[in-house]
């Protein structure tokens, strides 16, 4: 017999069940990837203000620089 397929799982002969078995495999996978990517991402951003675009302010030193426009 000739083999028709590179990879013997994916002749659907043989049964379809491995087949849909590694489908959603490699689905759930790459679900799992995205989610373990997406948190730690979000873990990222929350630990690092600058990534949630928030800019610290010393308020010390603002204060100090509008006294010394108002002056000038």
């Amino acid at each position: 017999m000739i083999q028709t397929t590179v990879y013997g799982f994916l002749d659907p002969a043989k049964g379809t069940g491995r087949l849909a078995a590694h489908i959603v495999g490699i689905a759930v996978g790459g679900i799992v990837m995205f989610l373990i990517m997406w948190a730690v991402t979000t873990l990222r951003d929350r630990i690092s203000r600058q990534g949630r675009g928030v800019r610290v302010i010393d308020l010390n030193e603002h204060q100090s620089e509008k006294k010394r426009a108002a002056h000038a």
